[in-house]
């Protein structure tokens, strides 16, 4: 964060919010209308962003890159976890027992926004195709989005034969605690800053799959932490499940 006293203008930038204030006019871009790096709300602002700064600093490498014109004050920090709230020491069985799951379920989790960029809809279909073969597979969403979002979301699961393996949890304060009950946390998005969800989960013991966007192939090694996904596609999600 840059504070410039004469043109009473700073400048705070992130993947979530973009927050401007330039001569008593403030401009908020809450969660409904997130930006990527490469969208017009970057090239918009970054220039005077850019002029107005001594230092520009940025989560994410396509951030980073975003900014290259101001490449010699740009400073890529990595979002951090909490250790004290995200370790292997966080019960498993808290979450499994609200649920009724037993240690021989095999859990699918899910924790972030439901919404179209992180191909909630195909992860879902791609749940149902699963749940055909599998009887002890369960799948739990946990977040919030756009109300006509979620409940076209939700209308997927109902619709199916197998709604009561689906299971929406609405976004959580003890999301550690959900994070632990979890087999394999997946994170199929469109695209991805530094997401913050790959790491807490790790720092758990949770095995995580996501797709190669972002910073997500630079966090996960794949094979070794994880699975970095080249395609976020239902036929290709059903096969990194099985």
């Amino acid at each position: 964060i840059k504070y410039h006293r004469k043109k009473n203008a700073f400048a705070a930038l992130n993947h979530k919010h973009l927050v401007t204030v330039s001569r008593g006019i403030k401009e908020e871009i809450n969660n409904k209308n997130r930006i990527t790096p490469t969208g017009s709300r970057v090239k918009k602002n970054k220039k005077w962003i850019g002029r107005l700064s001594n230092a520009i600093i940025v989560v994410s490498e396509d951030l980073k890159i975003a900014f290259s014109d101001y490449h010699y004050k740009v400073f890529k920090v990595p979002n951090g976890v909490d250790l004290k709230r995200y370790n292997t020491d966080v019960d498993r069985n808290v979450i499994r027992q609200r649920y009724n799951l037993s240690e021989n379920d095999f859990l699918f989790g899910y924790v972030g926004s439901i919404e179209e960029r992180k191909n909630t809809k195909s992860y879902l279909r791609a749940a149902i195709e699963i749940l055909h073969t599998n009887a002890n597979a369960f799948f739990l969403l946990v977040g919030s989005g756009d109300d006509e979002y979620v409940q076209a979301a939700k209308r997927i699961a109902s619709n199916s034969s197998y709604s009561d393996s689906i299971i929406f949890a609405r976004s959580q304060w003890n999301t550690p605690l959900f994070m632990a009950s979890f087999d394999v946390l997946f994170l199929p998005s469109d695209w991805e800053g530094f997401p913050r969800v790959l790491i807490e989960t790790m720092a758990i013991g949770t095995p995580v799959v996501a797709s190669n966007v972002g910073d997500s192939p630079r966090i996960v090694r794949h094979e070794h932490d994880g699975i970095i996904l080249e395609s976020w596609q239902q036929k290709d999600l059903v096969k990194s499940m099985n």
